[in-house]
């Protein structure tokens, strides 16, 4: 997240991209905008993705890049104000989806701060140092462009150092699901590479190296044909072969089913 209290910058000037998003998302046009000021203050260099958050977040709602690779937009997508947003949006959408956010505002919100893995793990906004007073001026952001209050009472006091966009703290050693979840974040945060994608290139190496296993072993018996003498060698190697796919379709199995 980037903000400065410098630069003055025309809070209204991307209302037609928050309109087109909003329509496309269903998300409340006020809330994105409410999440636009929070996070880049709608600077001019920030939403062309000029400046950068240390994380490497991009643009007027400052998606990462792994998220908006999830999302099917690549890093020069994301510097384009206009398609940031519309990132942004859908993510947004994508996380009031949840069952345990279920369009709350505030844990939209504090999802979007800290990751959803972080609100799921504490059951509500997680007690971040940044991730409350994040949430809080949302929602008096969105107070002030809508008229509407949003209830800040559930929101704890900060108790635990940290929070940043799709970052919580202390997972280094993930015992849950949710620390899991966010262990993934931090990973695609600081790679700037998409666990998905990865996914997609593994199986991809996967079945190449079973279709070249089989193939070889075909290969073989067809050229050296199978001999009396050579019965015991070539079950042996049959064998092994037959192993080593069995392997790798396991290993197929369990990447496609993460």
């Amino acid at each position: 997240m980037l903000q400065s209290v410098v630069f003055a910058a025309d809070e209204d000037k991307w209302d037609e991209y928050i309109g087109q998003a909003a329509a496309a998302t269903s998300v409340d046009r006020d809330f994105i905008k409410a999440i636009i000021k929070q996070e880049s203050a709608f600077r001019d260099d920030i939403g062309n993705g000029t400046t950068l958050s240390s994380a490497g977040a991009i643009g007027a709602m400052q998606v990462m890049p792994a998220t908006g690779a999830d999302l099917g937009y690549s890093v020069e997508d994301l510097k384009d104000p206009k398609t940031n947003i519309m990132a942004g949006a859908e993510y947004l959408k994508w996380l009031s989806g949840l069952s345990y956010i279920d369009g709350d505002p505030l844990l939209m919100a504090a999802a979007y701060n800290a990751g959803p893995g972080a609100v799921q793990q504490y059951g509500g906004v997680p007690p971040y140092s940044e991730t409350v007073p994040y949430v809080q001026k949302v929602a008096q952001n969105y107070a002030g462009y809508s008229g509407n209050t949003i209830n800040t009472d559930s929101v704890p006091a900060p108790t635990i150092e940290g929070g940043s966009p799709g970052i919580s703290i202390d997972l280094a050693y993930p015992t849950v699901l949710a620390d899991i979840s966010d262990a993934i974040d931090v990973f695609e945060a600081y790679t700037n590479t998409s666990v998905s994608m990865m996914q997609k290139f593994f199986k991809g190496l996967l079945v190449f190296l079973m279709m070249l296993l089989a193939g070889v072993q075909i290969l073989f018996f067809w050229k050296e044909g199978v001999s009396q003498d050579d019965e015991e060698v070539f079950a042996g190697t049959f064998i092994f072969s037959m192993r080593a796919l069995l392997l790798m379709s396991f290993l197929f199995i369990f990447i496609t089913a993460l």
